[in-house]
């Protein structure tokens, strides 16, 4: 990984961080707090908006009303450009033929057999680290098709870096092993699980 991007990376999320530490230090209602919380993890991206999903479901840890305003990162997220969610398709599963009789991406051969006998043109369902189509196999079974997010591995493997990095600096200015870098920890590398669409396909046999 390039020590210049990573080095970049870090100061960027420092910076976020520490503006939601100081506002999360003010006199502020927990509401404005959990706003700012909210949108500073948006503004860095998945992972760490994973880590405000799993913050929602700890008031314990970040009280009641910061809890309620982070349940807003739980819905969907907006979706990302068809056309590289059926190009990652294809060429994950070595097709170059049509997605369903209805649906022939761009450069796909019309000649071969359909791969699904049924593909939703569109997302059901779009979330942080990939999207969701609705599919339909020739032998009538139904399927969810999970393509990854553009980028999404390398910026995990990036971000991760940078919550070790900094989760480190904190227990060291600190001297303190808390709730918040224990669920960063468990979050980044739950996140890694996530993207492995191929390990879930066969965890769900």
């Amino acid at each position: 990984m390039n020590h210049m991007l990573s080095n970049w990376r870090v100061w960027e999320v420092g910076e976020v961080l520490w503006n939601v530490r100081k506002a999360w230090d003010s006199p502020a209602s927990q509401e404005e707090r959990g706003e700012a919380l909210r949108a500073g993890l948006v503004q860095l991206g998945p992972v760490f908006v994973k880590v405000g999903q799993t913050l929602a479901q700890r008031p314990d840890v970040v009280g009641e009303e910061a809890a309620a305003e982070l349940k807003s990162l739980q819905v969907d997220a907006k979706p990302f450009d068809n056309r590289y969610a059926y190009r990652t398709i294809m060429e994950d599963l070595n097709h170059s033929g049509p997605l369903s009789p209805e649906l022939c991406p761009e450069q796909c051969d019309e000649t071969q057999r359909a791969l699904f006998a049924f593909f939703s043109p569109d997302p059901v369902a779009a979330a942080s680290l990939g999207q969701v189509y609705k599919a339909k196999t020739h032998d009538g079974v139904w399927l969810a098709v999970k393509v990854r997010r553009p980028g999404a591995a390398r910026s995990v493997a990036l971000d991760w870096a940078c919550m070790f990095v900094l989760t480190k600096m904190y227990r060291a200015v600190r001297a303190a092993y808390n709730d918040f870098t224990i669920l960063a920890d468990q979050v980044a590398s739950g996140v890694f699980l996530e993207l492995d669409y191929h390990n879930e396909a066969r965890n769900v046999q």
